[in-house]
Order: structure tokens, then C-alpha cells, then sequence
């Protein structure tokens, strides 16, 4: 049950980050500052994933 909760977890929140890729690449060239934003969201979310796990 808590495995089937984190895969659709992750997955809804995969999707909007690619989302968020694509519309940033579309609406400006500052991307790699967007990138880093998004690499220190994934690096909280693996973080409250383990805590969950525990």
C-alpha cells in the first residue's frame, strides 16, 4: 500500500517538474538557473521520501 502511495507520489510530481521544465525552456533562456532550482527540489523530496520510509 505505502510503495503504490510513493509510485503515484512521484510520478504526479515527475510529471509537474517536467512540465516545469518545458514551459521554463519555452518562456525564457534562463534555464540553468531553473535546473538548480529543481535539482535542490528533487534533493528535499528524496530527503521526505526517506523520512517517510522510516
Amino acid at each position: 500500500m505505502l510503495g503504490i502511495l510513493i509510485s503515484v507520489f512521484g510520478f504526479i510530481i515527475g510529471s509537474l517538474i517536467l512540465f516545469w521544465i518545458i514551459r521554463s525552456a519555452i518562456n525564457d533562456s534562463n534555464l540553468n538557473s531553473h535546473l538548480q532550482e529543481l535539482k535542490n527540489e528533487l534533493v528535499e523530496l528524496k530527503q521526505e521520501l526517506k523520512s517517510l520510509k522510516k
